[in-house]
């Protein structure tokens, strides 16, 4: 019985750590989008004929030293969200 009720548990602890898990990404991801729309006003890149490099928007991605000495930044991934889901800025 109690072997039982023991997986039980784990189980329980396990799946509520991956939801907290996927919970925090979400909100980074979430706010990393923010970020990403803010530095695009701010460079007015916001049509075709304003557009600007990755470099210029300093959304380019860091080498592999830059991403071992830094937290994990989740610019990138709200990026290429926002470029996956096709969405465009207008002022």
């Amino acid at each position: 019985m109690t072997d039982g009720y023991n997986l039980s548990l784990v189980l329980i602890l396990v799946i509520m750590a991956l939801g907290g898990i996927l919970y925090v990404y979400a909100i980074k991801v979430r706010r990393a989008t923010s970020e990403v729309i803010e530095i695009f006003y701010q460079h007015n890149a916001l049509r075709i004929s304003d557009a600007k490099t990755l470099r210029e928007l300093g959304l380019e991605r860091p080498d592999f030293v830059q991403r071992m000495m830094r937290p994990r930044d989740y610019k990138q991934y709200a990026l290429q969200m926002l470029i996956q889901k096709r969405y465009y800025l207008s002022d």
